[in-house]
């Protein structure tokens, strides 16, 4: 009877162990996987936050070559926009 009531007693041990640790995994695994995927979008995140950091600053190079630089100005409303300096006639060819 010693033996069987030990056995029971081990079991019981056993069994209090799994139901503990499965309910544990069941709470906490979702909770992990999620938090993957989280760090995941955050890392995409990051790296277009750096690529927009770099345009912000190639367009205020731009923002600067245009306010400081005549020439440049010229010749962009010259290139893009069609303008031309008094008297001068434009030939375009297609």
């Amino acid at each position: 009877m010693k033996i069987l009531s030990a056995f029971f007693k081990r079991f019981q041990i056993f069994l209090a162990i799994f139901l503990t640790i499965a309910s544990v995994t069941t709470i906490f695994l979702p909770r992990f996987k999620e938090r993957s995927i989280l760090l995941e979008k955050n890392a995409e995140l990051q790296a277009k936050i750096t690529l927009l950091e770099k345009e912000i600053q190639d367009l205020h190079k731009r923002k600067i070559a245009f306010q400081n630089n005549p020439i440049h100005l010229e010749k962009l409303a010259r290139d893009k926009l069609g303008y031309s300096k008094q008297n001068e006639i434009i030939y375009k060819f297609d």
